[in-house]
């Protein structure tokens, strides 16, 4: 083997484990949670399954996750509320802070409800956010009218991954 191959299945495999060290991590919802016209901490945590990862130190919560080192996090979450009330608006936040009932809303997302009572939505929020190490990130949720998030792996979950120190 020469030595630039040699060198290249080196690299790669040195950028393959760096990947893996690299904080991320999924949970998502297994359970409902009543949706209030206050902000309400949504229900997460599932530790098993494929919509479930933690990489490179990111830990779980109560219901959210734990950053471990200060940087620049790409923070997304989604719920899907079904059935939802005709014109009822959903607003998605992700919260930071150092607890589970308190943080910041660093940002949201919303919704409007399309008419008819069986009908679906879906909201998504996702932003870039700066937190330090020890963070816990959670997703809250109000509405216009109470309603009951669908649990599910696809449809309701937190992520989270550092993209910059």
């Amino acid at each position: 083997m020469d030595s630039e191959l040699a060198y290249l299945l080196a690299n790669n495999a040195q950028q393959l484990y760096n990947l893996k060290q690299v904080p991320t991590g999924r949970i998502y919802a297994t359970a409902t949670t009543s949706v209030a016209t206050s902000a309400t901490l949504i229900t997460l945590g599932s530790t098993t399954g494929t919509g479930y990862y933690l990489n490179g130190g990111m830990t779980t919560g109560s219901n959210g996750l734990i950053v471990p080192v200060t940087g620049y996090y790409q923070v997304n979450g989604g719920m899907q509320i079904n059935p939802a009330v005709s014109g009822a608006q959903v607003q998605l936040y992700i919260y930071t802070g150092t607890g589970t009932t308190s943080g910041t809303a660093n940002a949201y997302s919303g919704a409007i409800a399309h008419t008819g009572a069986t009908t679906s939505i879906a909201v998504q929020v996702s932003d870039v956010i700066y937190v330090t190490s020890g963070t816990y990130i959670s997703l809250w949720a109000a509405s216009t009218t109470a309603h009951a998030n669908t649990a599910s792996a696809v449809l309701t979950y937190l992520s989270a991954a550092l993209i910059s120190q």
